[in-house]
């Protein structure tokens, strides 16, 4: 797939996160020139710092297992990173499929879709957030994003704290919340496009929104300790509960629909600040 983009990559590196076998292995084999890491510790962060050490490029691009990618993708990539100001991207993301109760929840309420619009995000989005939390989650999503690599060497790599059997996830979120305090720009390129494979079953979306809204409350305490001026506390400990206490409500009786996965959530919630306060002292400065 990588090999058959319009703007071929100059490099790709394989991270195998955590395998059980040698599968993935075999798969990368079988084409030339391609690198294969087997990184033994689970994490995506893991995962994705050491793909970031392996590379030899000046731009690393990240695309996830569960994404295929349109054939111009990396070339709106080339083309972005152009402009030197421009320290990171994301790209638009689109449902692969809608087949499913679980692929539909997903898409109409978590969806990864920023819309079809170019946007800049200056320093200004995170550092003038004294009466409103910056929303660093709506600059894109992970599966679709890519860095100069020079600017992990000024802010420091992905929070490995941030990771399914760690704190859950917004790893991505964290570290472009980082960027844009250390003064750089991000930009949203609609026409960099991939396509996510949502999550086809109810159990399997449960989980996933249990590690989001697990890690997105680790993630807002640690940017809340990078720059107290913003209003993380009062986010955390009064706007998301006000929130879910309305989808409650409006889940009641029957909780279906979106409804469904609400109990996954607030036990992501607890647990992600029960994560937070156990692992603070064990937080790496960065």
């Amino acid at each position: 797939m990588l090999h058959a983009l319009s703007c071929a990559p100059a490099e790709i590196v394989v991270v195998d996160n955590a395998p059980s076998d040698t599968r993935t292995q075999a798969v990368v084999q079988e084409f030339a020139g391609v690198v294969y890491i087997r990184e033994p510790r689970e994490g995506l962060d893991i995962a994705r710092n050491t793909g970031i050490r392996a590379a030899h490029c000046p731009v690393v691009t990240f695309v996830d297992d569960d994404v295929v990618v349109h054939p111009m993708l990396l070339y709106r990539v080339w083309e972005t990173f152009q402009d030197p100001t421009t320290a990171a991207m994301t790209g638009l993301i689109i449902a692969l499929s809608l087949q499913t109760e679980a692929q539909l929840i997903f898409e109409q309420c978590w969806s990864f879709n920023r819309g079809y619009v170019d946007k800049v995000y200056t320093p200004g989005y995170v550092r003038a957030a004294t009466s409103q939390v910056s929303q660093v989650g709506d600059i894109g999503a992970g599966a679709n994003m890519a860095f100069r690599k020079s600017i992990f060497e000024e802010v420091g790599y992905f929070h490995e704290l941030l990771d399914v059997g760690a704190a859950g996830c917004s790893g991505d979120a964290e570290i472009w919340h980082r960027i844009l305090l250390r003064g750089h720009f991000i930009r949203y390129v609609p026409r960099a496009i991939a396509y996510h494979e949502h999550r086809r079953d109810i159990a399997g979306l449960k989980r996933q929104l249990y590690y989001y809204m697990r890690g997105h409350v680790v993630a807002a305490l640690i940017q809340h300790k990078q720059h107290p001026q913003a209003d993380y506390s009062r986010y955390l400990y009064l706007r998301l509960p006000k929130y879910y206490a309305h989808l409650i409500k409006a889940g009641l009786p029957f909780f279906r629909f979106r409804s469904q996965t609400l109990w996954s959530e607030l036990k992501g919630i607890v647990s992600g600040f029960a994560f937070y306060y156990w692992k603070q002292n064990r937080m790496p400065k960065l």
